[in-house]
């Protein structure tokens, strides 16, 4: 009779497996079917330790392996560096923490000039700060851009005007690097970095130049002198800068100066604000005066995010593959507007048609959620259509849905322990509704779902004080 050689598997947790361990022993058998171990105690004795060393080994195994495996897929990652991996290999790249930004108009009263001959225009410099006060939060406000204010002899006495000027929330942070060859990638030193915002420079060796490097959107456009960039997460969770390989891109020589400017923001804290005012006095003294949309409400900071999360790297990773650069389907067409990166765009919702009610045939339906103001204006949608209509199948025809608002009222009762109370009251009242925005800013979104079992676990963490 052979020696019995079953062991049971199927149980992968420690006592299962010690206890699969002791029946093994048990049923062990020589080849005259006579028990290989008897009479032996197996909880009371030496043999309880090497069984215990055992399991302890298997289980341990067993759980690598199945951290490992769930690891190398990206439905199941569970670590960022994973998740991030696998969607870099289907070409996509989270986006970082994004500034809110809000449209003013500036109006300047220029007294610097008086008895002078008055020019037409000022120029509102890139870099021109302005401040915003959220309770206790003082946010900064930056241009990343020049623009022009024209004299408008007719307003209020004689005014210079300039609208729409953006006002990124953020510090305007350039940093500047020797490249080397043998270490091409450059990590951005701020985790706050803005990489949408990001503009790099670079001076070759030998060279006089200093030459503004472009984002790659395409490999379909870039040769090996194209003068390009391109950004990735790494390992560590920091954004990295690195160029071409000398076949799809120019790759600056060894000892080249790199310069990299980009906002380093607060993300969605940054979002809301309304009052905004200026640092400081540029050819005169300068009023910012907040704009409105169509329904005559005024436009607050918007468009802030933080760091996108897993699960949104999850899902618009397999998007952003599936579109391949053209509009064939609905979430084709979510994927190309984001992707794009719209100034206005926060979010985007597509559909068929078909699916409409009443149906409208060989149409697509788009619902934008804008980053300032309730509705995405004509210029944007403008925008819009002319990026997406060369890229869609036939004569689709393109029609914009204003999203309709569902506005949540918190009303929140929080008992705490007095004695364990490790802030005042004040503060823990603050904490509470920051925790209350944070969470909101989190599913403000098409595909966000609120959970008041969510937000009431946030609140119970707030202080340990919270009962």
């Amino acid at each position: 009779m052979a020696v019995n050689k079953k062991l049971n598997v199927s149980n992968l947790d420690f006592d299962g497996i010690k206890s699969s361990l002791i029946t093994f022993l048990k049923t062990a058998t020589d080849e005259n079917g006579d028990p290989i171990f008897s009479d032996y105690n197996y909880n009371a004795s030496g043999f309880s330790t090497i069984l215990d060393t055992l399991a302890y080994n298997t289980h341990i195994q067993a759980l690598m392996a199945n951290f490992v495996a769930n690891e190398m897929f990206l439905d199941t990652a569970a670590k960022r560096s994973s998740v991030v991996s696998h969607a870099k290999a289907l070409g996509y790249v989270p986006y970082s923490q994004t500034c809110a930004k809000i449209p003013l108009t500036v109006v300047i009263d220029d007294t610097t000039t008086v008895g002078q001959i008055r020019p037409d225009t000022i120029v509102i410099p890139k870099g021109t700060q302005a401040i915003s006060q959220v309770g206790n939060i003082r946010l900064t406000f930056v241009t990343l851009e020049n623009y022009i204010a024209n004299w408008q002899p007719n307003y209020q006495g004689g005014k210079y005007i300039a609208y729409d000027v953006v006002f990124n929330e953020g510090v305007l942070v350039k940093n500047t690097y020797n490249y080397d060859r043998g270490a091409p990638y450059i990590q951005i030193p701020n985790a706050k970095c803005d990489t949408k915002t990001l503009r790099v420079w670079v001076q070759d060796v030998g060279d006089t130049v200093i030459r503004e490097y472009k984002k790659v959107t395409s490999f379909l456009s870039i040769s090996d002198t194209s003068t390009c960039y391109f950004v990735q997460e790494n390992t560590s969770g920091s954004f990295e800068v690195y160029f071409g390989d000398g076949t799809f891109g120019y790759q600056p020589k060894t000892g080249a100066t790199v310069i990299i400017e980009y906002v380093a923001t607060n993300g969605a804290a940054g979002n809301d604000c309304v009052s905004v005012v200026v640092t400081g006095n540029f050819a005169g003294t300068a009023l910012l005066v907040n704009q409105v949309d169509t329904n005559g409400d005024v436009i607050a900071s918007g468009g802030g995010n933080n760091l996108e999360t897993i699960e949104s790297i999850k899902r618009k990773a397999i998007n952003h593959y599936g579109m391949q650069n053209r509009a064939v389907i609905p979430s084709d067409y979510e994927a190309l507007i984001i992707s794009e990166g719209f100034t206005n765009v926060k979010d985007v919702r597509c559909w068929g048609g078909e699916d409409d009610y009443p149906p409208r045939f060989n149409s697509v339906i788009v619902c934008v959620e804008p980053q300032y103001g309730d509705y995405i204006t004509s210029y944007d949608q403008s925008l819009i259509r002319n990026l997406i209509l060369p890229k869609a199948v036939g004569n689709t025809d393109f029609v914009f849905r204003n999203p309709e608002y569902i506005d949540l009222i918190v009303d929140n009762l929080i008992i705490y322990d007095k004695d364990t109370i490790s802030v005042s009251t004040y503060e823990l009242e603050q904490l509470a509704k920051a925790t209350i925005m944070n969470y909101g800013s989190s599913v403000s979104n098409f595909s966000g779902v609120f959970r008041s079992s969510n937000l009431i676990s946030l609140l119970d963490q707030i202080n340990e004080c919270v009962i």
